[in-house]
């Protein structure tokens, strides 16, 4: 098992949002740290799908127009912000990022594998994670009933290469767990 303690990640996402409303939202609404998560389309998909999901201690300046992976999405581009609702882990911050947030965006890379992600798609986790995802409206007070996508996890349980992984789609009339084996790592 790894040596690393697990943890577990409650991330609020709140969206959707344009572009420009993402910005907006990111500087108006004191967001600081916290993952983005970005659907849409590029010119050879038929339908929309994850295409990228980042983690930044400054959202305002990350998700600028110059962004060059979101730059890719062209067509049907909407944005989701990320923020920990739970308690942070104890211990220094590696380049200055929470752990918690680079575990819970290493964990939604590697389980959804959104295809701009280049990074951390090729190995699991480096230490068990437990990412709970939850949707708010825009107007951070209203929960959305539905997930803003097919292929986006209500939770990820990741307990280590060892023993591998659930992928939790709750629905409301049945809902589906994807089981990930050690070998399929």
């Amino acid at each position: 098992m790894s040596k690393r303690k697990p943890i577990a990640v409650v991330i609020n996402w709140f969206g959707p949002y344009s572009y420009r409303g993402a910005i907006h939202a990111a500087r108006d609404d004191g967001y600081t740290d916290g993952l983005y998560l970005a659907i849409g389309r590029q010119k050879f998909d038929k339908k929309d799908r994850v295409q990228y999901v980042g983690v930044s201690n400054n959202l305002y300046k990350r998700i600028k127009p110059i962004h060059p992976t979101l730059k890719l999405i062209d067509q049907k581009l909407i944005l989701w912000l990320g923020e920990v609702a739970s308690t942070g882990i104890p211990g220094k911050q590696i380049a200055g990022k929470s752990p918690a947030l680079e575990m819970a965006e290493w964990a939604h890379v590697y389980f959804i594998d959104p295809i701009l992600n280049d990074k951390k798609r090729m190995n699991p986790p480096s230490s068990p994670v437990t990412v709970i995802n939850r949707w708010w409206h825009s107007d951070y007070e209203t929960p959305w009933k539905r997930k803003p996508h097919a292929d986006w996890p209500d939770m990820i349980d990741y307990w280590g290469k060892e023993f591998g992984a659930r992928l939790v789609h709750l629905r409301r009339t049945r809902g589906s767990i994807k089981t990930c084996f050690p070998e399929d790592f």
